[in-house]
């Protein structure tokens, strides 16, 4: 039997954003009041990748005090 281990997170992780990058409404309405569907491509990829920037520098602050409070 295959053991999930940290995957469940990262999976749930996933299909949150793809919720918020395809159904919130504040999202929709930013992509629909570009003025042409390359802008709205780039406004999601700017999204996306400053949503995986502050996720990542987020987890590094929480594995550093982690690591600290549990010396």
């Amino acid at each position: 039997m295959m053991s999930l281990g940290a995957y469940p997170g990262p999976l749930f992780g996933a299909f949150r954003h793809l919720a918020v990058y395809t159904s919130d409404q504040v999202a929709v309405q930013r992509y629909q009041a570009m003025r042409s569907v390359n802008e709205a491509k780039r406004a999601m990829a700017v999204n996306a990748l400053s949503d995986i920037t502050w996720t990542f520098f987020l987890s590094v602050v929480g594995l550093a005090l982690f690591g600290y409070l549990s010396l």
